[in-house]
């Protein structure tokens, strides 16, 4: 994906306009609510699985095999009698093949010059850090979205197509999703009419059902950043990058093992110009003509579901 010049059309930054920013600062967009995500323990654990997986070792892909562990039961076996083993079960789950991403932006050398004592705050006074920061920025959001477009895919649904998410839904979903083994650490992610579905659902219980303790927690934690509370053991985020197909909106709650990332570590030759080297993702430099340079940030990642019955799709009306 190519991005514009750091540049205005006039080629000479503001110089020429009459009255000017003092500052160019980070504008707020609704990404950041990416980062809360991103630091959340299913998440990690999927990192970590991640690097876990070691090297491609001449392939383009890895497989993961799921293996049954610890669900057999002893039974009566009579002194002197050979014990009749079992065979473990083990599958394929998935195959991952990483796949090249990219991000662009240009920069002009007269741009950069004119316009870099502008820089200020998070953006820092310097073109370089400026783009550093964006790349990890832009690392996430493009992890997160592979992550999310996955919801659509897992076969245990909580909630009604076209119908306003509800509590009684999602709190019958968490006890299914806990029933079928998931009893650590879980994430759940709704985008802003899910979660306003929720709320008013919410607010319109009667009784003491309004003024248990989940209720109450949804109502103070609404105003806590991403993060809108955990109910039953569910960390829920309020996200902006779910999917729909016209009727549906996608979210999910997903615990770990649920899904599998795998990022191929693919270093810059010795001719590149390196800029820096995330680990997930690099960022190099294109000399261009006209005085300007590419500064080209690369990842190679994929994701898939690793583990179906450790996620549930939370589906319902997009209004």
């Amino acid at each position: 994906m190519a991005a514009g010049a750091w540049r205005t059309s006039s080629g000479v930054g503001d110089a020429n306009i009459a009255v000017g920013p003092r500052t160019i600062q980070a504008a707020l967009n609704a990404a950041s609510k990416n980062n809360a995500i991103i630091g959340h323990p299913v998440m990690q654990q999927m990192l970590m699985m991640d690097q876990g997986l070691g090297p491609m070792l001449g392939n383009l892909g890895v497989s993961v095999g799921l293996l049954t562990l610890g669900t057999g039961k002893a039974g009566p076996v009579a002194e002197g009698t050979a014990t009749t083993a079992t065979n473990f079960s083990l599958s394929n789950s998935t195959t991952i093949t990483p796949a090249r991403h990219a991000f662009g932006r240009s920069v002009a050398d007269f741009g950069v010059a004119v316009q870099r004592g502008l820089l200020t705050g998070e953006l820092a006074p310097d073109q370089y850090a400026m783009l550093i920061n964006e790349g990890f920025q832009v690392w996430v959001n493009t992890l997160v979205d592979k992550v999310v477009a996955l919801f659509a895919s897992l076969s245990n649904e909580i909630g009604t197509t076209a119908t306003d998410l509800s509590w009684s839904a999602v709190n019958r979903g968490i006890i299914d999703h806990k029933d079928r083994g998931n009893t650590g650490a879980a994430m759940g992610i709704l985008d802003a009419v899910g979660a306003k579905d929720l709320m008013d659902d919410t607010l319109s219980l009667g009784g003491a059902v309004q003024w248990s303790p989940q209720a109450q927690q949804a109502i103070q934690d609404a105003q806590a950043g991403a993060y809108l509370g955990n109910f039953f053991g569910v960390d829920f985020y309020l996200n902006s990058e779910l999917d729909d197909d016209g009727t549906d909106r996608f979210g999910g709650i997903i615990s770990a093992g649920c899904l599998q990332s795998k990022h191929a570590i693919v270093p810059l030759p010795r001719e590149a110009v390196m800029v820096a080297d995330g680990g997930w993702y690099t960022l190099e430099a294109l000399r261009q003509g006209g005085s300007e340079t590419q500064f080209d940030l690369v990842m190679h990642l994929a994701a898939q579901i690793l583990e179906d019955n450790r996620g549930s799709m939370l589906r319902y009306g997009v209004s």
